[in-house]
């Protein structure tokens, strides 16, 4: 993540939910990743076709993302 200045991505944990089973929480975290402010897009895409994933947690890609304070390539 040299490419970008500061945080992007970020874990919007909820108090109540360390209150669930292990295997909920694990369920949650898998689905996190809000966007901040400045940001354009941000997915997670098969680098081999640039086409998103499923949204089931068990695909390992990579995470693309788009704004003002990106890089540019």
């Amino acid at each position: 993540m040299t490419e970008t200045a500061g945080i992007m991505l970020s874990c919007a944990w909820k108090p109540e939910w360390n209150k669930l089973p292990a295997i909920e929480q694990a369920r949650l975290k898998v689905r996190q990743g809000v966007m901040m402010i400045g940001m354009v897009q941000a997915d997670v895409v098969n680098p081999d076709t640039g086409l998103g994933v499923n949204r089931d947690g068990l695909e390992i890609r990579e995470i693309v993302l788009r704004g003002g304070c990106m890089m540019l390539g």
